[in-house]
């Protein structure tokens, strides 16, 4: 009996041990993952950095620049493996290209993530997703997810609803009984007006004028009393 108890709490204190030393592990792991990612990314902007330095030399044009980048390409792949093909190492100018300042390389993003951010052209739209990706965990095919749906500019508008009303205005047609004023001996005129409701200063006069597309009706022109 005292036998049983004791490989009983023998087990306990075992798979209490077990569950201890596979965390040490499992965080271990990560360390070195995030250590090596970093490593990663690093390498790549500056073989980058390199690059694109060699380019703003002068040495490289045209042809001549995409043969040297194949030489190169060609060496590297048989010296470290396919990592370093010609598509690879153009990433990698991209990427430098898109990130030049390295001291705001962010080590939390992994190089996958850091290739879905290059492709966005505008840096403000790039450093939003970046910080977004950053706050919430995302992965890379939440990242390539949000892009592609346009999450940035979807909260644009819905921040700003005054910008798709806008929008719709632009593309409304100049209505066909625009304003048209005639001066003696001359023919007539459109006169374009941009939408407005005001009043001249100093004035009994109200002008209210409605329209779209740049074109505005006077739809009220009357006088103020006092």
């Amino acid at each position: 009996m005292k036998k049983s108890r004791s490989v009983i709490e023998a087990a306990h204190v075992s798979d209490k041990l077990y569950q201890s030393v596979r965390r040490v592990i499992q965080e271990g792991r990560r360390v070195v993952s995030r250590v090596a990612n970093w490593a990663m990314v690093e390498t790549y902007w500056r073989v980058g950095c390199l690059i694109v330095e060699d380019e703003q030399q002068g040495r490289r044009k045209a042809v001549y620049g995409k043969a040297v980048l194949a030489d190169l390409a060609k060496r590297l792949t048989a010296e470290y493996g396919s990592g370093y093909d010609e598509r690879n190492l153009r990433y990698m100018r991209k990427f430098y290209l898109a990130f030049p300042i390295r001291n705001a390389l962010r080590s939390e993003l992994s190089w996958t993530l850091y290739r879905s951010l290059m492709h966005i052209d505008d840096p403000i739209t790039r450093e939003w997703y970046l910080n977004e990706c950053i706050a919430s965990s995302w992965g890379t095919r939440a990242l390539d997810r949000q892009i592609e749906t346009q999450a940035y500019e979807r909260l644009l508008a819905s921040a700003n609803p005054d910008r798709r009303r806008k929008r719709r205005e632009l593309e409304l047609t100049p209505p066909a009984n625009v304003l048209r004023r005639r001066r003696p001996g001359r023919p007539p005129k459109v006169q374009k007006i941009a939408p407005a409701h005001f009043s001249a200063e100093g004035s009994n006069m109200v002008l209210d004028v409605r329209g779209g597309g740049g074109y505005g009706i006077i739809v009220a022109f009357s006088r103020r009393d006092g």
